[in-house]
Order: C-alpha cells, then structure tokens, then sequence
C-alpha cells in the first residue's frame, strides 16, 4: 500500500468536496449544479479508491464507480450504510444529466452520499 498515494487521494477528495460545498452554498439562482455534480462524483470515486488502495486493492482494475463501490462492500459490508445507489448514476465518465445534476436539491443529497463516502473511508 503506497501510504503517500492514499493520502493525497483524500486530501485531493476533500479539496473537491468542499469546492462543490462552495458552489452549492452560492444563491439557488447562481448555482452551477452540473459543476457540483460532476465534483461531487469524482469526490467519491476519490475516497473509495483511496480505500480501495488501502487495502491492497488496485482501483484501476475496477472499471467505474459500481465496481468499486461492490468491491468496498466485499471488504466491509459496513459500505452498506452509504448508499450510492440513490445517486441515479454510477459512471463517473458517462451520465444521463436529465435524470440527475439539474437540480440543487438532488446535487445536494449527492453531495450528503460523498460526505457519507468520505467519513467511511476516513474512518477506517
């Protein structure tokens, strides 16, 4: 396990969390939820990667986000408490963006799930 590596992906997952935080505390009016959205994902494929690598496991080797989300399941079925699911998209390259992202409440409850991520990996 490449500690530095972790460390830096966690570090780099937070700096976007709290940017897409930033953009969605913005006026409802001027808020850029596709922005938020997009940070928010790739916030979350950060943290589980970054656990993923933790524990040994190469990220990469794992096509998209589902992937790596059922393999954290099968290491700690303790992920089940953070339900991705609900996000409406599990891609982090290709998303439907009028199921999701047009909204500031559903990048909002996105953005719950990736602090939810976050304080998982974290944590363990």
């Amino acid at each position: 396990m490449n500690n530095k590596k972790v460390d830096q992906m966690i570090y780099n997952g937070n700096r976007m969390l709290e940017t897409a935080l930033e953009e969605l505390n913005r006026p409802k009016e001027d808020v850029a939820t596709l922005s938020a959205c997009r940070g928010t994902k790739l916030t979350m494929d950060l943290f589980i990667s970054a656990y993923l690598l933790k524990n040994n496991v190469d990220p990469q080797s794992l096509s998209s986000l589902t992937e790596r989300y059922e393999k954290c399941l099968i290491l700690d079925p303790e992920f089940s408490k953070v339900d991705i699911y609900q996000l409406d998209c599990l891609d982090k390259d290709s998303c439907d963006m009028s199921r999701y992202c047009l909204s500031v409440e559903k990048v909002n409850d996105c953005l719950k799930v990736a602090e939810e991520v976050r304080n998982k990996v974290v944590m363990a």
